[in-house]
């Protein structure tokens, strides 16, 4: 009983931590994609607004581009940070 604590999960197998990492690659890809997506969008938007408005669309723009920036930085932290988390709870990791 020295090695197994009462109610500690089974430790992942090598395995088991290469396909979370995997998982997580292809899930940061695909959100880095919506991201760059919203940024084209809004790009899109701005210029519209610029068109019909002709005042306010870099201010619009900077607050957009400034949003997108936080949310993918926030996303990339969450993947990074679970994946450390998963690699301290496998044997070896630290």
């Amino acid at each position: 009983m020295d090695d197994q604590q009462v109610g500690a999960a089974a430790p992942l197998a090598p395995t088991e931590r290469t396909d979370y990492a995997a998982a997580d690659s292809r899930r940061l890809k695909i959100i880095l994609a919506g991201e760059a997506a919203m940024l084209v969008a809004a790009v899109l938007v701005v210029f519209v607004l610029k068109i019909v408005t002709g005042t306010g669309a870099i201010a619009i723009f900077a607050a957009i581009v400034t949003i997108n920036a936080l949310i993918m930085t926030w996303h990339v932290r969450v993947i990074t940070n679970r994946g450390q988390h998963q690699a301290r709870q496998a044997p070896g990791g630290k």
